[in-house]
């Protein structure tokens, strides 16, 4: 039977910006970290496993949790107070911000929003493929190489993709990212 194993290690993966977690590239760099943590611990990969955890920390904290403690268990959380705190509303109007931003500069180039705009969170912006034939492959190889991580929607039965508004993501950010969109969508249009 394989067993988890939980390390009490804080870790930072860096990987360019261009991966993302179905990408060929970034799969193998976490299967290389897999196997090197488990190192680590000094552990068999045939009895253990060590299961990479993205999300915010309060994400990787509670799954840790409720993986880990039974039901009759008990455990002690000891907090200064300030987590969660930090600048929602500003985070908030950010991530308004840049979807609004996105949403609008994308409009204009054909790509229209899945969701309505007033039943759209800031969070992640679906759109539509903006016409019949649109090779997303093509446009994600072509972003992924500017440095751009763009994601392939299935969560829909028509063809989208989805964009991340929230992270470390200012409106400088977005306007480049739109520019870039702008610029492949010229070129796409021209050779077209």
């Amino acid at each position: 039977m394989m067993k988890l194993i939980f390390l009490p290690i804080i870790f930072f993966l860096v990987v360019p910006l261009y991966r993302c977690t179905w990408d060929d590239d970034y799969k193998n760099v976490t299967q290389t970290v897999r196997k090197q943590l488990l190192q680590l611990a000094q552990v068999k990969e045939t009895n253990y496993t060590a299961v990479l955890m993205q999300g915010s920390g309060s994400f990787v904290v509670e799954s840790v949790l409720t993986t880990t403690v039974g039901e009759g268990d008990k455990i002690l959380i000891i907090t200064n107070g300030a987590y969660g705190e930090r600048g929602i509303r500003a985070r908030y109007a950010r991530y308004a911000n840049n979807n609004h931003l996105l949403r609008s500069r994308l409009k204009a180039l054909g790509f229209n929003a899945y969701i309505s705009e007033e039943l759209q969170s800031p969070i992640i912006t679906t759109f539509l493929f903006p016409y019949e034939g649109f090779s997303f492959e093509h446009f994600y190889g072509a972003m992924k190489k500017l440095g751009f991580v763009i994601y392939l929607g299935k969560l829909t039965d028509v063809d989208t993709f989805r964009i991340d508004n929230i992270g470390d993501i200012h409106e400088d950010d977005m306007t480049t990212l739109c520019k870039v969109i702008e610029n492949y969508m010229a070129v796409m249009s021209n050779e077209g």
